[in-house]
């Protein structure tokens, strides 16, 4: 299985939504990113052009076999990759990126690496050869890019259909190449550069014209992963866009300067960029892996406490308003111990929400799921006013969804109020803030010994260098401002 496989599985398993869900890649100026690329191609070939041929070119055996090494590598990386994603969608796209980027793969391990390693036959095929057996490669990426991205079935029975094939058709072109290269090319190919195709293919028009087809389909491919990897805001297509943009300038330097080395490093940047996404990609992977284990820990604990510890609260909670007796002191006792054992049981809630939610939720909606469920309990209404996708850190969003808490809890129990309304800014900073319209109080009166709640909720504010302010009155509610920076 391959690595991106076995990720893939692992995320499957119960609680790997919610984390592939809050992990979803960040939107990247992937236009910007191959405009820039693309420019940066230009002038290196630019450069190579003008400087010349002062015997740079990468002819030496080993310098090519080391690029065709990378040229190998990248593309089967890649192709593990989205054959581990196409098991998991079904897509049409992804099972063709998987099908073409291993054909390509293996193409250049057999008409391109394998010759640069053979000292003792450095000429094994004609040069016409790699260029048509990697039109099968170019072919299914400009579909991966451009059909309709539908599911398929079975992609894994479909992925392997189209390798045997291209396998039976490169075998064939291998023996077609060996057997009649010397009679229908004459010169034949160590590399894919434009130089040598020409020479080798024969007649310089059909030379030209199998170069701009393959330059047409590598940068047709290329415009249609940036359109896709805009809409679906996906780093691993960003990374396969501004590889083909290299490609495609690497492409358009063999035709227009057949041979120069400024093609070569072009192409080689190329599949350095594809393994640049390819380890970003699996680094992703491998973090979504652990998160996915440590919620399902998360839930699991959760579980544990709502059936247990939450469940004997409730009993306590009960069971005690039973016990409260007709007698001042009795009534207090009683009074006291069913607060004890509500706030113990709002305390195991609160730790069963926090296990529950994805660490990388957006910010709005656990003050939002969190507000629902806490005034629902007390009877209030709540009304939000909230900016969307704000991103805290985990320390912080624990934070306000307590102080939020116990706000509105106390809007119920001592402010009997009937509504609260909650704001949520990130104008400067982040502020946020929650006000209802209960009976009020006087902030400056005295304080019972055993009151803790202000105290508790400043506090958690100040330990995160925010501020904390509360204003209120008799008759005219409470408003608790927070501000953090």
């Amino acid at each position: 299985m391959s690595a991106w496989g076995t990720a893939q599985a692992t995320l499957q398993d119960g609680g790997a939504d919610a984390v592939v869900e809050a992990h979803a890649p960040r939107e990247v100026p992937i236009l910007r990113a191959c405009l820039l690329v693309a420019f940066a191609a230009l002038v290196v070939s630019i450069a190579g052009a003008g400087v010349g041929d002062v015997d740079t070119t990468f002819a030496h055996q080993a310098v090519r076999a080391a690029i065709e090494s990378v040229a190998t590598i990248g593309p089967a990386l890649a192709a593990s990759l989205f054959w581990g994603r196409a098991r998991r969608t079904a897509a049409q796209m992804d099972v063709l990126l998987a099908s073409s980027l291993a054909v390509y793969a293996l193409v250049d391990f057999v008409f391109v690496l394998v010759p640069c390693v053979l000292a003792s036959d450095r000429h094994l095929f004609a040069g016409w050869a790699p260029l048509a057996a990697h039109s099968l490669a170019f072919a299914g990426l400009v579909a991966a890019a451009w059909l309709p991205d539908t599911p398929i079935a079975q992609p894994r029975q479909r992925i392997r259909r189209v390798l045997v094939l291209a396998l039976l058709v490169i075998a064939a072109l291998a023996i077609l190449a060996a057997i009649a290269g010397p009679i229908t090319a004459g010169k034949l190919a160590i590399s894919p550069t434009g130089e040598l195709e020409r020479e080798s293919i024969g007649p310089m028009g059909l030379a030209i014209a199998l170069q701009v087809a393959v330059l047409t389909a590598v940068a047709t491919a290329g415009i249609g992963f940036i359109r896709r990897a805009v809409a679906r805001r996906d780093d691993l297509l960003g990374w396969m866009a501004m590889t083909l943009t290299l490609a495609s300038v690497a492409r358009l330097d063999f035709l227009v300067v057949p041979g120069d080395w400024a093609g070569d490093v072009i192409r080689l940047l190329a599949f350095v960029t594809l393994l640049i996404g390819c380890g970003r990609e699996i680094a992703s992977y491998q973090r979504r892996v652990a998160e996915a284990a440590v919620l399902r820990e998360r839930r699991r604990m959760a579980r544990d406490l709502h059936d247990g510890l939450a469940q004997e609260l409730a009993y306590i909670t009960v069971q005690s308003r039973r016990l409260v007796g007709d007698s001042p002191e009795r009534k207090r006792a009683g009074d006291d111990l069913v607060s004890a054992a509500e706030r113990a049981l709002e305390e195991s809630r609160l730790a069963i929400a926090a296990l529950n939610r994805p660490t990388h939720e957006p910010l709005d909606r656990s003050m939002e799921d969190a507000a629902r469920s806490t005034a629902a309990r007390a009877g209030i209404e709540t009304h939000f006013d909230v900016e969307r996708d704000v991103e805290v850190a985990p320390e912080v969003r624990d934070a306000l969804l307590r102080v939020m808490r116990e706000a509105i809890g106390n809007a119920a129990r001592h402010g009997e109020a009937h509504e609260v309304w909650i704001s949520l800014r990130t104008d400067r900073g982040l502020f946020v803030r929650i006000a209802d319209n209960g009976v009020g109080f006087d902030p400056e009166a005295p304080r019972r010994p055993d009151s803790m709640g202000l105290e508790s909720m400043q506090e958690r504010i100040e330990a995160l260098g925010g501020k904390f302010g509360v204003e209120s009155s008799p008759g005219a509610g409470t408003r608790i401002e927070i501000e953090l920076p």
